[in-house]
């Protein structure tokens, strides 16, 4: 112990370094034990990856130093355990977007592009004038009717509507539209397709969500299942961070 004292007393740069690796991790203790007792949320699972990543930092640095004896073998065991950790932090560090909420309800914790199945749901969320406008178009193109549009309203969700004069094309085509109600000067259709959306469309915010919460529920699994190298890792830095005080 000694030894380890008097290598940071002699190197301010080491000392500097160190500090600033101690001083960016967050309560990894803390966070896995709201985590473990079904207490957590996103923002603790952010704190064990930003943990484990300045677990690193921390190796790194003292990597450089030539230190002997409980030192040397500290700083090993700090290395094996963000090694044990490793299929976790990368877990974390693919899913999670930088600054998650607090709690799972709230969602928009898993970062774009990390799960398509999830994205799916988001696009069709935050996007769905943009997936009827592209489906408009594909009717219009193959009903050859260029007044056609999708039109939604709180009784018949979204329909597809198109002038008196129009009627007939699509009538005509039996196996795609189908007839839904006459007006004085319009007839509304639906499709299968447009149908099918509609539903995916309205359940797509609460499927997004339950997907996020299947996600956050494994993430959290992961971390209790990696329980003991997180907490050895918190144990070394509590150990390093008294030496470099000292």
């Amino acid at each position: 112990r000694h030894d380890a004292v008097e290598s940071f007393a002699g190197d301010s740069e080491l000392r500097r370094k160190s500090r600033e690796a101690l001083r960016a991790a967050p309560d990894i203790a803390r966070a896995l034990g709201r985590l473990s007792v079904a207490r957590g949320g996103p923002r603790d699972l952010a704190n064990l990856r930003d943990g484990v990543k300045a677990a690193r930092a921390l190796r790194d640095t003292l990597s450089k130093v030539k230190l002997g004896g409980e030192a040397a073998s500290a700083i090993e065991s700090l290395a094996q355990n963000i090694a044990a950790v490793s299929r976790l932090s990368d877990r974390l560090e693919f899913l999670l977007v930088d600054e998650p909420p607090y709690l799972p309800r709230d969602g928009c914790f898993i970062k774009g592009g990390a799960h398509a199945p999830l994205d799916e749901h988001r696009a069709l969320r935050d996007e769905s004038r943009r997936v009827i406008a592209g489906l408009e178009s594909t009717y219009r193109q193959s009903s050859t009717v260029s007044q056609l549009k999708i039109k939604h309203n709180g009784v018949l969700g979204y329909f597809i509507e198109v002038s008196q004069q129009h009627a007939d094309k699509l009538l005509a085509d039996k196996e795609t539209f189908r007839h839904r109600q006459t007006m004085a000067g319009a007839v509304r259709f639906s499709t299968d397709e447009l149908a099918s959306l509609a539903s995916r469309i309205s359940e797509a915010g609460e499927a997004a969500l339950a997907l996020e919460t299947t996600l956050f529920d494994e993430m959290v699994m992961l971390a209790i299942e990696h329980g003991e190298a997180l907490s050895a890792i918190m144990q070394k830095w509590c150990e390093t961070r008294t030496v470099a005080d000292a």
